[in-house]
């Protein structure tokens, strides 16, 4: 007997996580407890040793043998549920790091965009204010009181529309680089 502990002892190890295997032990009086000792730690943290003193009444043998099957179906279900949930962590990490390849993807044609958006409106909004300039240097002599004002507000406002082109490409290219604090 102390033969088949060994035996036993070298079959366990390879059992995976959560899965310790029932052993179901009849014993009599007469062993002493060091021998039950001896097949605890030859099984060890891979099974699960029931040790059932003889004689023993056949109800609760049976009772003895279903609990330990439903325990060992319980130890499969759960390793089943841990490996389903891997899966599942997996697929949504790949999932994540699709979304996130696609944002960076979108996000980086909303950048040029805006920068060929900001760049090509500045140069017609430049003319306007070249214009209204000349208007106003060149040709204010020509121009009343409320000429002079709708030319000067023209300049104005096209140099406020160039700042804000300016720091929208500015926008652009801060967002584009990492933040130092």
């Amino acid at each position: 007997t102390h033969a088949r502990y060994r035996d036993l002892s070298r079959s366990l190890p390879a059992q995976p996580k959560l899965s310790a295997i029932p052993v179901v032990l009849l014993v009599g009086g007469g062993p002493p407890p060091s021998f039950h000792e001896e097949a605890a730690r030859a099984i060890g943290a891979r099974g699960h040793l029931l040790l059932v003193e003889r004689p023993v009444r056949s109800a609760t043998l049976l009772t003895t043998l279903r609990s330990a099957l439903a325990s060992r179906e319980q130890q499969y279900e759960v390793r089943d549920l841990l490996r389903e949930r891997e899966e599942l962590l997996g697929s949504l990490e790949r999932k994540v790091e699709e979304r996130t390849a696609k944002l960076r993807e979108a996000n980086a044609e909303l950048e040029a965009f805006s920068y060929s958006v900001s760049h090509d409106l500045r140069a017609p909004l430049r003319s306007m204010e070249s214009y209204a300039r000349i208007l106003c240097e060149e040709h204010a002599a020509n121009l009343n009181e409320e000429g002079r004002y709708y030319a000067q507000r023209i300049m104005k406002n096209a140099a406020k529309m160039d700042r804000l082109m300016v720091d929208v490409l500015t926008m652009s290219r801060v967002s584009r680089s990492d933040l130092d604090f």
